[in-house]
């Protein structure tokens, strides 16, 4: 595979997951399996188009058919592609999915529809520190605001690879740089949806775009992309 790169640059794939169906054959096997175990429909067409799409900005990227994309999982479930210093991220909620992308640092991306959970009270103690915990509390709208940094808090662990399942109340994520050598970039997505993408410090770009699968980005990115933000 041939492999151009951008290094210090970081792209946000927006993509939509509505309309025809999910190209099944670029799909793992395990991906497959993990789609038909899902109860509705909506569900696994969303799920499918979700890593097909995945698939088809990877390849993009690595100037190789998408069904050469090799992506494997460590036991963490941070994902990486065999034989390339390709990082990604995806994360999909509602009709709404994000596929980040850069050379060499690693990443990691997040996205919630806006809704009032359940049990907010019991999530806010368990999850938040005492300073998120009162920032919350004077927040405007608050059901938004907790969504807001638990994507930040998800894409940081996804980032550094420790997974949700390390998750404590001492993250603290009010601050764009809550780690030394992290940065948080909230994602520009609407009334609708909140998110955010953890970057490495040395990241000196970050571009927000939206995916459609004529969009094919060749190599170090998209020349032109619709709907581009630069966000850093």
């Amino acid at each position: 595979m041939r492999q151009d790169r951008r290094d210090g640059e970081v792209h946000v794939w927006v993509v939509p997951l509505r309309g025809p169906g999910a190209e099944s054959h670029l799909l793992s096997t395990a991906e497959r399996e993990r789609m038909e175990r899902l109860a509705s429909a909506a569900d696994r067409h969303r799920y499918g188009l979700a890593h097909a799409s995945r698939r088809l900005i990877l390849a993009s990227y690595l100037n190789c058919s998408p069904e050469q994309v090799d992506i494997r999982t460590d036991e963490l479930g941070k994902p990486g592609v065999r034989g390339s210093e390709l990082e990604h991220s995806l994360a999909h909620a509602g009709d709404r999915a994000l596929v980040a992308v850069g050379w060499g640092r690693a990443l990691g991306v997040d996205v919630e529809r806006v809704h009032r959970m359940p049990d907010v009270e019991a999530l806010v103690r368990g999850a938040f520190t005492t300073r998120e915990r009162e920032h919350l509390a004077a927040a405007r709208d608050e059901a938004r605001e907790l969504l807001r940094l638990w994507t930040r808090k998800e894409a940081l662990l996804k980032a550094t690879g420790e997974g949700v399942r390390d998750w404590t109340r001492g993250l603290d994520v009010l601050d764009d740089e809550p780690r030394a050598g992290w940065r948080l970039v909230d994602l520009e997505l609407g009334a609708d949806y909140v998110g955010a993408v953890a970057v490495d410090a040395g990241v000196t770009r970050i571009r927000q775009l939206d995916w459609q699968k004529k969009s094919r980005p060749a190599g170090d990115g998209p020349a032109r992309a619709s709907g581009e933000e630069v966000l850093l």
